[in-house]
């Protein structure tokens, strides 16, 4: 909520995350952004936010990507992001937190909390509860390795996806126990994305960056 303060400027109550680093739509920039707001409310009481204000090159944006949005919302639950329309007077925030380092800075056991708690939320979010899984045996009683590759599409794909498939098929044909699954990114809703990150044993892709919240 926005209200004018005596004339003098827009005065925004809650708590604004104000971010000002990368482009929102792309994931991976998007996510190395967000990551340190995710880990800031772990020491802070768990406060919840009430709005992302977003900036990139000194430009307000309106929306994140929809795989951030669903992640960010699976953390948080619903917080919009603030597109600033009461014009162009300056706005006060009652409480912002503004971060000068994006995920490159965090240590790594910070980012590897971080990621924890995504995973756990992201799941929650989708009602996958990974808990009380059996391990999974065939007819011989072995060990069941599920291995998925995810194909892309655009400038990041393989180039020859198809010769890619058939090494896989190949190599996990050589394994006792070994399924190979290909799926499209693309094709999947979140939920769909996080259900085959959580059930499988071995995921590959051609850009690592998209699925950091394999585990």
């Amino acid at each position: 909520m926005a209200r004018k303060s005596s004339g003098i400027c827009s005065v925004h109550e809650g708590l604004d995350l104000c971010v000002r680093h990368y482009d929102y739509v792309n994931l991976w920039h998007g996510m190395c952004a967000v990551a340190p707001f995710v880990g800031w409310p772990i020491k802070n009481g768990c406060l919840r936010p009430t709005r992302w204000v977003l900036f990139h090159w000194g430009e307000l944006r309106h929306r994140m990507g929809s795989w951030l949005q669903n992640l960010m919302q699976a953390n948080f639950r619903e917080v919009p992001v603030e597109e600033l329309k009461n014009g162009d007077g300056p706005y006060c925030f009652e409480k912002a937190v503004v971060m000068r380092h994006n995920l490159g800075s965090m240590g790594k056991e910070k980012r590897l909390q971080v990621f924890d708690l995504l995973r756990c939320k992201a799941r929650g979010f989708c009602s996958i509860n990974p808990v009380g899984r059996e391990r999974e045996v065939n007819e011989k009683w072995e060990p069941i390795i599920r291995l998925t590759l995810l194909m892309r599409r655009g400038s990041r794909s393989f180039k020859n996806a198809t010769a890619v498939i058939d090494i896989f098929a190949r190599e996990c044909a050589r394994v006792e126990g070994c399924l190979l699954k290909v799926a499209q990114s693309e094709d999947l809703s979140f939920c769909d994305q996080v259900r085959v990150m959580s059930h499988r044993c071995i995921a590959s892709w051609s850009s690592a960056n998209k699925y950091a919240l394999h585990g």
